[in-house]
């Protein structure tokens, strides 16, 4: 374990804080206000991410989110690095998703913050976001579920993060991430396991989070 001088710490605190706050901005539940659909947790699915955007106010403004959401993933990791965070870089995506998943911003009600995950992934290890990229594809081909394709994305993220040369906090950020996401949709899990979990496009009553 590498030294640390207390400002270094102190700086290690800052980016943290940093980045939940980075987080803690929803660009679904804003875009959905912004177009005139009101509080997106309280119409479609009642999630607050881009598939329940995609949902009610169109396809073109929850890829507009998306990429977004990414892009912010990856410029917390780039910032933080940046800032003199190696090697601990990496773990600024926890607070970042943390901050996605609890927003101050929003009442600590959010998303699930799979595309914040994938943002920062990209720049920990994007080999690993390639693989995952490829696992996500297959899955939701067979089964039409984002849920479902989202989980075993996350879950190939520390193992390929691993195989792909990172280090121990590139591999300890993507498994903590990937722990938290499954978490984050243990209520899509039990629709999964109880057969009820809809498929992508199929229409749903406003009956809780069902997507990433």
């Amino acid at each position: 374990m590498p030294d640390f001088t207390t400002t270094q710490i102190a700086a290690a605190i800052a980016v943290f804080v940093g980045a939940y706050a980075a987080g803690s901005v929803n660009f679904s539940l804003l875009a959905a206000r912004l177009l005139g659909h009101g509080d997106l947790r309280s119409v479609g699915s009642g999630n607050a991410g881009a598939t329940n955007l995609a949902r009610v106010a169109g396809k073109g403004a929850a890829a507009a989110v998306l990429a977004l959401d990414i892009a912010r993933g990856a410029a917390v990791i780039f910032a933080a690095s940046a800032l003199g965070m190696d090697p601990l870089s990496p773990l600024a995506a926890i607070p970042l998703v943390l901050g996605n998943r609890f927003p101050v911003f929003h009442g600590f009600h959010g998303g699930k913050g799979v595309a914040a995950a994938v943002g920062a992934m990209l720049v920990v290890s994007p080999f690993a976001v390639l693989a995952g990229g490829l696992v996500f594809f297959a899955v939701f081909a067979i089964g039409r579920r984002v849920s479902l394709g989202s989980l075993f994305m996350v879950l190939t993220y520390p193992f390929s993060t691993l195989l792909f040369g990172g280090n121990r906090f590139d591999v300890c950020a993507a498994g903590a991430l990937a722990v938290f996401l499954v978490v984050s949709h243990r209520g899509n899990v039990a629709r999964l396991l109880a057969g009820t979990e809809p498929k992508f496009g199929a229409a749903r009553k406003p009956s809780g989070e069902s997507e990433p």
